[in-house]
């Protein structure tokens, strides 16, 4: 470490979601213009293992709490709900074994306890709609439970309007959620497609793309039952998947079943989607939610027509179906909008210019950077 390093102010993550591609791309966007604002930034993971599966340079990792992650899911049931249960903290030592001036929480869809184990000053980040129902018996003893966490942290941020009021109205909190969007970085979306080349070339049917974890959220599956109605209508298209996870294998498996073998087609984890991207004539977005899509923002930069579900962050990046196009939230409201684009793709071109996309990206960039600096400044303080 060099002198000048020595005198940085460190921003510690934690990288608990850092192998998921949304979060990933947020948090690799925006630690570079954290480090020309003159911040070290450093990363650590829950456990060893998570180690090999982070999205991020290994420059930035700065080590593990835990040696090995408890694998049978009823000893880690228990232990979670012992931790919530309780006041004693399963992590309790963890701000002694790292050095930092401010700690910043990446949470997916639950807002963790760490801020309380942190003797410095915490920022909770959520990048995730609030998924779980509430209305069961469990439901008040985690609202309070949240309520009483989110008290913890010196700030809340939310990456879109829909994630910020999806916390506020399931948890009621008192702590203000402050709404700063991920930075974009549009140029760099643009550098990294003129640098780079597809392995092949996507059939021309047209083509549908769908880039994203393969996991229940993303709502493939549904999707894919949504393409076998339409291959059984007689309508053509080449369907391709970019991304890997826990369903992947099931995936593949429905399609067979569902005799899509010559018309979807698994490409696997792709360190650059963007030549892929850019080939697509329609990016379909089939989550359940979404706290605000990265695959979003780059197909609008890269000049991609968008069909996505009504869920949640699309609706803002879609500017309510002005910049593409949203549909119900349901395996027929997908059905309805991808047919109708098949029956006329030409109603699939951009609604939206790709130069005006970059100029407003620009300008949030911008303002999320500054409200973030102040952010991180106002709790060094």
């Amino acid at each position: 470490m060099s002198s000048r390093d020595v005198h940085k102010k460190e921003i510690l993550f934690l990288g608990a979601h850092m192998d998921m591609g949304g979060i990933a791309h947020a948090f690799n966007m925006l630690a570079p213009k954290l480090e020309e604002e003159g911040f070290k930034i450093s990363v650590v993971t829950p456990h060893k293992a998570d180690l090999l599966h982070l999205a991020i340079p290994l420059r930035y990792v700065k080590g593990y709490v835990w040696r090995f992650k408890i694998e049978n899911k009823w000893i880690l049931r228990f232990v979670n709900f012992f931790n919530w249960l309780t006041h004693w903290k399963v992590y309790f030592f963890f701000a002694k074994k790292f050095s930092h001036d401010v700690f910043v929480v990446y949470a997916a869809n639950m807002l963790p306890q760490w801020a309380v184990y942190s003797r410095k000053p915490t920022i909770g980040w959520l990048h995730g709609r609030w998924a779980l129902r509430m209305d069961s018996f469990m439901g008040p003893f985690f609202r309070r439970k949240i309520n009483r966490i989110s008290q913890e942290y010196f700030d809340m941020i939310g990456v879109s309007k829909a994630v910020c009021m999806s916390w506020e109205k399931e948890f009621l909190l008192r702590k203000n959620i402050k709404y700063i969007p991920n930075i974009v970085n549009p140029r760099s979306i643009i550098d990294d497609l003129k640098n780079n080349r597809a392995e092949i070339s996507l059939k021309s049917n047209p083509v549908l793309l769908v880039v994203g974890r393969l996991s229940h959220e993303k709502g493939q599956l549904r999707l894919l039952e949504v393409l076998s109605r339409l291959s059984k209508e007689g309508h053509r298209f080449s369907a391709y998947f970019i991304g890997s996870g826990n369903l992947e294998e099931l995936c593949k498996q429905e399609a067979l079943k569902l005799n899509l073998q010559e018309t979807v087609f698994f490409l696997g984890e792709k360190e650059n989607p963007y030549p892929y991207m850019k080939q697509a004539d329609l990016l379909i977005v089939p989550s359940y939610h979404e706290g605000r899509s990265c695959v979003i923002t780059e197909a609008l930069v890269l000049g991609v027509p968008v069909l996505s579900t009504d869920s949640g962050g699309p609706r803002e990046l879609l500017k309510d179906g002005e910049w593409g196009r949203l549909v119900e939230n349901s395996t027929e409201g997908l059905y309805l909008g991808i047919k109708s684009y098949l029956i006329n793709p030409s109603a699939g071109e951009p609604l939206v210019d790709s130069n005006d996309v970059i100029r407003e990206y620009e300008h949030m960039d911008k303002t999320s950077l500054e409200h973030i600096v102040a952010s991180i400044n106002r709790a060094l303080k």
